[in-house]
């Protein structure tokens, strides 16, 4: 191939590649990071469980898995998951602006347990009603100081949790500042600190004791606050009848009356031991009530005890086992509903249910928050300071170079287009860091060309015609072009 057609063949390439990135820059949409879309940022520690004391590499993966299920599930779109060492993960979600509910979306462990409830409150209960119950607790300090008073236990290697539990409240006023947390450091944490705050106290829970959370009034959810004054807590042992792992198919539906719930069947193992809890559940509220109710279903209601179905330290629904109408029980093979939910509670737990559980605890151990209109300014600031700094550099090259600094301004453009049609074709995720280094990468480019100019101009100071100056300043230049594209790589990789 002769030098001219090898010319003619190169300068339609570089024509092709301008005209297509155009059309990409022009109709792909570019991908912006929560720095310049505004969104919320949150950095979770993975801890182990009783049933996973050990985590691995493949359990964060798994980790990372759900939680990209979970954050599909609930529409968000183009969310960033990526893994922080060997135990963390970060959680971007744009154009999200209510960090509380997307950490109990996204970081929600959905450990269910299912538990005979009247044996395993602390103190057991003299009435079963439930309106009627003396043993809800309407401060979470009052029952948290009664569960610190416990034992440490775990029965039947069953407990939730793989050791204490940890709390911290105004030591003045017992409200509620912190916790449940897995140690003392993550409850500062919590707080953004590192140390205890003043006029606190932490309040330590033993294994094998749980406090949860009483559920809804009349289909009403429970407060999301625990100083709510309408929030109502229990103490229970931490036995568990039935877990998440016994449970099938959930899906969010409606009952009889056209109510939201959520309904699911029990595995082989799961069906056996509800049907043999709710047996146990049916036989107690017989021995315990008067004679003469055992034949009338609706005063059997006050006597008959509960099968409390708990999802993350929450109460979800209590249905009562009435012992007229089920004496023997309910067969596991007709499943189960968790009712009292509106509808997208039901949805969202339904989601959660058949996405599955979680193989670690994670632990929240920061969170941030950027509005759109914050990441709008970050986004305009950020390409008028790299307009002003291109348009700086071209100056100089003019000036300097005149029209070898022409046809380097020309180079860098072009070089500019095809860059950013990649970042958009790939795509990469443009952040404000990444504008900064997309302007950096020009400046390096810009870099080459003095490099090649300086050794045109010795060139042909030397006596060399220009055609043979550029010639040689370009063969002399590379070298040195090589070796600082080569370190700008090495640097890349380290970082």
């Amino acid at each position: 191939m002769s030098n001219r057609r090898r010319n003619l063949f190169i300068l339609a390439f570089v024509v092709l590649l301008i005209v297509g990135s155009g059309i990409v820059v022009a109709t792909m949409k570019t991908t912006l990071g929560l720095d310049l879309k505004g969104g919320t940022e949150l950095i979770f520690q993975a801890r182990p469980t009783p049933q996973n004391p050990d985590i691995d590499g493949a359990d964060i993966d798994r980790a990372i898995e759900i939680i990209r299920e979970r954050t599909d599930a609930f529409g968000v779109a183009e969310p960033e998951i990526s893994r922080i060492g060997t135990d963390s993960i970060r959680v971007g979600l744009p154009e999200v602006d209510n960090a509380a509910r997307a950490s109990q979306e996204v970081g929600q462990t959905a450990q269910l347990q299912l538990y005979d409830w009247e044996p395993n409150v602390i103190p057991n209960p003299t009435k079963t009603n439930v309106q009627r119950s003396e043993s809800s607790f309407s401060r979470l300090y009052d029952a948290v100081q009664l569960a610190s008073q416990q034992q440490p236990s775990c029965f039947e290697e069953k407990c939730t949790t793989s050791g204490p539990q940890y709390y911290l409240f105004n030591s003045q006023t017992h409200a509620w500042i912190a916790g449940p947390t897995d140690t003392e450091q993550d409850l500062f944490a919590q707080l953004r600190g590192q140390k205890q705050p003043a006029n606190s106290e932490i309040i330590a829970v033993p294994q094998g004791t749980v406090v949860v959370e009483k559920e809804g009034v009349d289909g009403a959810p429970a407060p999301d606050n625990p100083n709510d004054p309408g929030a109502e807590w229990f103490v229970i042992r931490d036995r568990p009848a039935l877990s998440g792992t016994d449970i099938t198919d959930p899906k969010a539906s409606f009952d009889q009356f056209d109510q939201p719930n959520v309904t699911f069947d029990f595995t082989g193992d799961g069906q056996t031991a509800f049907a043999e809890t709710t047996r146990a559940i049916a036989q107690r509220g017989l021995q315990n009530a008067p004679p003469g109710v055992a034949g009338n279903s609706q005063a059997a209601d006050a006597y008959s005890g509960h099968f409390a179905i708990v999802l993350d330290g929450q109460i979800k629904s209590r249905p009562i086992i009435n012992f007229v109408e089920n004496p023997d029980g309910i067969p596991g093979d007709t499943g189960a509903e968790i009712n009292g939910l509106n509808l997208q509670e039901s949805q969202d737990l339904a989601e959660i249910l058949q996405i599955g559980a979680l193989p670690v605890d994670l632990t929240q151990i920061s969170s941030s928050t950027v509005s759109a209109t914050l990441g709008q300014e970050a986004l305009d600031q950020g390409l008028k300071a790299g307009i002003v700094g291109l348009i700086l550099v071209a100056l100089f090259l003019l000036a300097y170079y005149r029209f070898l600094g022409l046809v380097a301004v020309i180079g860098l453009a072009i070089y500019g287009l095809i860059f950013f049609a990649l970042i958009k074709l790939i795509p990469i995720t443009l952040t404000l860091p990444g504008i900064a280094g997309l302007i950096l990468t020009i400046g390096v480019a810009a870099d080459a060309n003095v490099v090649i100019f300086e050794r045109i101009k010795e060139e042909a100071r030397g006596g060399k015609s220009m055609l043979s100056a550029i010639t040689a300043g370009y063969r002399r230049g590379i070298a040195t072009i090589i070796d600082a594209n080569v370190i700008t790589l090495i640097t890349a990789f380290i970082l």
